[in-house]
């Protein structure tokens, strides 16, 4: 793996990009308040949990490493990690929020940025005031609908914590980082030109061999990859807003060949973009994702 340096906050980073770009999916969320107790079972989950404490202490225990949540304590369990807790004393408040943090094309943020599981939230912090916001309109301090609160407050929560993790030095970028934002921002504003991985390797002054490896090594993916799942991305969201034709949506994100295009879609998404379109206007009307509150 290649040397990690702090991120720093220069123009053109990385960081910068997805504060930019990342789409922020919430699944669920909940306020918790306990007064004899807590003890939740062993559980292992499909996305990212972020677990606020603002009462009491608890230790939660994620794959056999336990750590002690005290108030401003803000724990992320990762997908897959087996996990359980329980309290050190009766009354307890916790904010738990189930979300997903993704670049355009898919890929994971979290993942690419490896952030720290466990910061301690400032009280003077914006992050806090997020935090405490989302839990007053859980307690009915609000004349809006939980259901229509939570993305907003967890996209707000999701780009602050990433913000002041970077500030703090807790999130790393490779040396790589430069070169891969470079190739973003091209794809970003060309993404309707037939671009080919030569020119995208010209950007970068490599071969398109090495080109394809360093990046795949920083996204898990390969630039023409990343380009595709971006412009399907770009379509689906073209598509959900029902304005364009589906040929028009094509062209938007780089199709001439609308038949190429639904093709492309289809293999992406599971749907033809005409059913997509059909499918995303009818089955939410207020453009929320994910689950309902429990």
């Amino acid at each position: 793996m290649a040397q990690s340096t702090p991120i720093t906050n220069s123009p053109s980073t990385l960081l910068d990009y997805i504060a930019r770009h990342a789409q922020v999916h919430t699944f669920n969320g909940s306020l918790q308040k306990h007064e004899s107790g807590y003890e939740m079972a062993s559980r292992i989950i499909g996305d990212y949990n972020l677990l606020f404490v603002t009462r009491g202490r608890v230790v939660w225990v994620v794959e056999d490493e336990s750590t002690t949540l005290g108030p401003q304590s803000l724990l992320m369990v990762s997908p897959g990690l087996r996990h359980h807790a329980y309290s050190l004393t009766n009354r307890v408040t916790l904010l738990s929020i189930h979300l997903r943090v993704q670049l355009p094309g898919g890929v994971d943020v979290m993942q690419l940025l490896e952030p720290e599981p466990l910061f301690e939230v400032s009280k003077n912090s914006r992050l806090n005031h997020y935090l405490l916001g989302l839990q007053l309109d859980y307690q009915g301090k609000s004349i809006c609908p939980r259901q229509e609160l939570l993305p907003g407050w967890t996209n707000l929560i999701a780009h602050e914590l990433l913000h002041v993790m970077a500030s703090d030095g807790k999130l790393t970028s490779r040396k790589l980082d430069p070169m891969v934002c470079l190739i973003l921002e091209r794809i970003d504003k060309q993404l309707t030109d037939p671009l080919t991985l030569e020119q995208i390797a010209h950007w970068a002054g490599y071969t398109p061999q090495h080109t394809n490896r360093l990046f795949k090594q920083v996204l898990g993916v390969t630039p023409l990859q990343y380009l595709l799942q971006l412009r399907m991305s770009r379509a689906a969201a073209l598509l959900a807003e029902n304005i364009l034709t589906v040929q028009a949506v094509g062209r938007k994100v780089g199709f001439e060949d609308p038949y190429y295009f639904s093709r492309m879609f289809k293999q992406s998404q599971g749907l033809s973009p005409q059913q997509y379109q059909q499918s995303v206007c009818s089955d939410h009307p207020s453009g929320l994702s994910g689950s309902p509150l429990g």
